[in-house]
């Protein structure tokens, strides 16, 4: 019996997936940096459970899930940090002629709420990159810049590249949101910095840029049928090859309906792709079209079932972190927190403080006013009556967001 073209399809994805590479990552920083909220924000689902993972040394711990390894260092703890990196050294060492074991990219989590970056952190990153492998640092839990990115540039120059992430999406009580970002940057860089035969899985495997996946498959569209006008393939190898990698790429479930909608769309219904003679009648023009709709097709697919976690997952803001609602923003595309009243700024600047600020180092009202520089004084009331209880109410907020 004759396979279908759905059967065909099916089988050529499966085959896709099995021969990715898979992408071994390195994740390492000190304990509460947040490893485990980035791995789950770039890769979907609780990927990085805590007490979840295989020993491979004392102190790192292999999670994997499909195509993607990540290492964690489970916490660097800075008074016996000389044995981790020494373990860490060892274990990159060891891998580094097998291909499909050895690290592909390592990633340094640093709290952007640190008020400096510790030597251990300096060293971490040299000892990485001495080895031959790239290292971004990533300042995690980035919501407030205070000038600590370009300190690492000068103290990091081994570094590929420096990039502020926040991961997760926060709402707080009365419905402020913080939406995540620096994600797509991350992954762009990441992709950027991964050998060839490795760039496909990471791209397959990380839910956050879709923009980065549609590049990539229109590449694919466009190379096939280069490569179809020479002559090299026919143009029902052309077809399956675009048709199994764009879908493959996108991490989607097959749906031969689709295929069929697109047809219709542009008034070839009358094409049975299970009768090889059919598709090739078809002009290189004509499988162009349908691979490009198909495409098209997909990406609508995905965004009228985002609600479906296997299937789609929503990207994230490209806006920078708000300091208030949603609705407020919809006013003006815009508008920046310049054109916000004072009274927004005042509530949703201290919503913000007390909520994020890291209380290690926020030891009374002068550290946290100098914090948040020139805007310091819409917070604090001038007279000093008023100041002083300002002042102590602030702080036993701040505090109690803290415990």
């Amino acid at each position: 019996m004759n396979e279908t073209f759905e059967d065909i399809i099916n089988n050529k994805i499966k085959q896709y997936h099995d021969e990715l590479k898979s992408v071994n990552i390195l994740i390492a920083g000190k304990t509460g940096v947040g490893k485990s909220t980035l791995i789950n924000s770039l890769f979907e689902g609780d990927y990085a459970e805590t007490g979840v993972g295989k020993p491979v040394t004392e102190h790192l711990v292999e999670i994997t899930k499909n195509n993607i390894s990540i290492y964690d260092s489970r916490g660097i703890v800075l008074q016996n940090y000389e044995n981790v990196f020494e373990e860490i050294k060892s274990f990159v060492e060891e891998r580094k002629n097998n291909n499909s074991e050895s690290i592909d990219i390592a990633w340094v989590c640093i709290v952007e709420g640190s008020s400096r970056v510790e030597e251990a952190e300096i060293q971490l990153v040299d000892i990485i990159a001495e080895l031959g492998i790239p290292v971004i640092i990533i300042l995690t839990k980035a919501l407030f810049d205070q000038g600590l990115k370009d300190e690492i540039k000068e103290l990091c120059p081994k570094a590929k590249d420096i990039i502020r992430v926040h991961a997760k999406r926060i709402e707080l009580d009365d419905g402020y949101v913080v939406e995540p970002t620096g994600l797509n940057t991350l992954t762009e860089i990441t992709y950027n910095n991964l050998s060839d035969i490795k760039k496909n899985t990471f791209i397959s495997e990380q839910y956050v840029n879709e923009d980065i996946k549609n590049e990539k498959a229109k590449s694919i569209i466009e190379e096939n049928l280069k490569i179809c006008e020479e002559g090299k393939i026919n143009n029902e190898e052309t077809l399956i090859n675009i048709i199994t990698n764009i879908t493959g790429l996108l991490g989607f479930n097959f749906k031969f309906d689709l295929i069929f909608e697109v047809l219709k769309n542009i008034q070839k219904t009358d094409i049975n792709l299970n009768d090889t003679s059919c598709i090739e009648q078809l002009t290189v023009k004509e499988i162009e079209l349908i691979c490009n709709e198909y495409l098209k097709s997909i990406e609508n697919y995905k965004r009228k079932n985002k609600a479906n976690p296997n299937l789609f997952k929503v990207k994230e803001s490209k806006s920078t972190p708000l300091l208030y609602s949603s609705e407020e923003s919809s006013e003006s595309e815009h508008s920046s927190n310049e054109d916000i009243p004072k009274k927004t700024k005042k509530s949703h600047i201290m919503k913000w403080l007390t909520l994020f600020m890291p209380s290690s180092k926020v030891h009374n009202l002068f550290s946290l006013r100098t914090k948040i520089n020139n805007n310091s004084e819409i917070i604090l009331p001038k007279e000093p009556a008023q100041r002083k209880r300002k002042e102590s109410k602030i702080l036993k907020v701040f505090q109690k967001k803290q415990q």
